[in-house]
């Protein structure tokens, strides 16, 4: 994905927001997504090309659908797993953000 302007496909606190809504589930359903992401006022075009990119029909592996959201909203891949780590860390803000190395 193209990095697309933040004004028009959210920004990384809303990825966070959309991420501890749905962390509980390694699965989501489409459907369910659809409206957490319409609910934060996201643009469903952005939705759906991430959809189309991870060939996500039914349900999401909810960790791979947020791998490849956080590459929309980067320039290239060393920013978007920054932000990935940033977003999954149970660490302080500002602090190294790390994950553990089993989690994907």
């Amino acid at each position: 994905l193209a990095m697309v302007s933040t004004q028009s496909t959210g920004t990384p606190g809303l990825l966070t927001v959309l991420h501890k809504q749905l962390r509980v589930q390694e699965t989501v359903p489409v459907q369910e997504l659809k409206t957490k992401w319409s609910q934060l006022s996201l643009p469903s075009d952005r939705l759906d090309e991430i959809l189309t990119l991870g060939n996500f029909v039914a349900n999401v592996n909810w960790l791979n659908f947020l791998a490849l959201a956080c590459t929309s909203l980067e320039s290239n891949l060393t920013e978007a797993v920054t932000l990935l780590c940033k977003i999954l860390t149970k660490d302080p803000e500002g602090g190294p953000a790390r994950i553990p190395y089993d989690l994907f």
